[in-house]
C-alpha cells in the first residue's frame, strides 16, 4: 500500500485518490483518522489526516513508472508520500 498523508483538506485527499486511481488503475481509499486506516493497513508512524491510500502496483517497470507518477503527483494536491 503507497501512503499518502498531510493533505490540507479532506477534499484535496479524496481529489487525489481519484487522481491516483484514473492514471494508474489502482485502487484508492481516504481515511480521516485511525480507527479507519487500522483497517486498511498497519504504519508504524505517526501520520497526518486525511491519509489516501493507493494499491501498490505490480513490481514491474510499468509499476514502477505508474508508482513514481503517483509520488510526484502527490504534491500537487498538497499532500506528501508517507511511505508503504
Amino acid at each position: 500500500m503507497l501512503i499518502f498523508d498531510r493533505f490540507q483538506k479532506p477534499k484535496n485527499a479524496e481529489r487525489f485518490a481519484r487522481a491516483a486511481t484514473e492514471t494508474s488503475g489502482l485502487p484508492s481509499v481516504v481515511c480521516r483518522d485511525y480507527k479507519e486506516f487500522d483497517r486498511h493497513e498497519v504504519f508504524p508512524f505517526e501520520l497526518s489526516f486525511p491519509v489516501a491510500l493507493v494499491e501498490r502496483a505490480d513490481l514491474c517497470d510499468e509499476g514502477f513508472r505508474a508508482e513514481e507518477n503517483l509520488i510526484r503527483m502527490v504534491s500537487f494536491f498538497g499532500g506528501r508520500f508517507a511511505g508503504t
